[in-house]
Parts: structure tokens; C-alpha cells; sequence
């Protein structure tokens, strides 16, 4: 089981290796940062155990660059925030392209954990098979993929 935490932009939050180390605290498998590129060499990627992922590499994907031309999103909220929070789901799919990826939790990068992903992965496959699971999905707050679950590429590309 692969945990990836993804952000898009030229900084990190203030708590991104917070949440990653309490990934890592409770993670025994690999985690994935897709960050920016000027934070890939950071001591905490070393130190933690992960592996890390300029964002600015999938700048240039069709889809991303799709979504940039029909993206409404920019409208809402502050900045880029909607547009980008889209747009790390077609990242997310890349990543799992590109390194051949099975059974992958997404973590928003203001989320933390208190379990193994490792310890639901069998769980996780029989439930959602080619599925996406994402929490929370409500009436209020709509579906925001806080956690995300993905067994294969074929049930994040839907």
C-alpha cells in the first residue's frame, strides 16, 4: 500500500511535514510526495523514508493542460485552490501510471492518520474493487477526497 500526498504550488504549508510524519508514524509502506521541486531534496524527505516527486513535472500533461483551458473552478474560494485541489486527481493518476501502482491512499495534505493503510489494504480491495473510495462524501460537504482510496489506475481514471 502506497500513501501519496500531493501539493501543487511554489511553498509547502506550514504543516506539511507534520502530517507526513504522522503518515510515516503509522505507515509502514511507501510514501509519495509530489511537491515542489525545490523541496524535493528537503531533510525530511530523507529522514521520514520517502520518495519524492517534482510537481512541476506534470505541468505539461494533456489532461492538466485540458483542465486549465475549461477549468471554472478559479472563481471559488481563494487563488487556486479549487482548481488545483481538481487538479491533483489527474496528477494522483499519472503518478500511479508512472510507477505502475496498485492500492493507493491519497491523503490531503491536512489530514492525518492514525492506522495502517497496510492493515485495510485486503479489506479495501474487496469493498472497492475498481473503485474510488473517498471520504468524506456528504450532502454538505460534498466529496472533497480528504482520504482516498484507488486500488488501480483503470478506477482513478474514471
Amino acid at each position: 500500500m502506497t500513501v501519496v500526498h500531493i501539493h501543487i504550488g511554489e511553498s509547502l504549508p506550514d504543516y506539511f511535514w507534520k502530517t507526513v510524519r504522522q503518515t510515516r508514524r503509522f505507515s509502514s509502506g511507501e510514501i509519495i510526495l509530489v511537491i515542489p521541486g525545490a523541496f524535493c531534496s528537503a531533510p525530511e524527505v530523507e529522514e521520514l523514508r520517502c520518495r519524492a516527486i517534482p510537481c512541476e513535472m506534470f505541468e505539461t500533461l494533456p489532461k492538466i493542460r485540458s483542465l486549465k483551458k475549461v477549468s471554472f473552478l478559479r472563481k471559488y474560494g481563494s487563488g487556486d485552490f479549487w482548481h488545483v485541489t481538481m487538479q491533483r486527481l489527474f496528477v494522483l493518476e499519472e503518478v500511479m501510471i508512472r510507477e505502475q501502482l496498485e492500492d493507493v491512499i491519497h491523503l490531503e495534505n491536512d489530514v492525518t492518520i492514525y492506522f495502517n493503510p497496510v492493515d485495510f489494504q485486503d479489506r479495501f480491495r474487496i469493498l472497492y474493487k475498481d473503485s474510488v473510495a473517498v471520504v468524506p462524501l456528504g450532502p454538505s460537504e460534498g466529496c472533497t477526497a480528504a482520504l482516498l482510496y484507488a486500488h488501480g489506475v483503470q478506477a482513478i481514471g474514471k
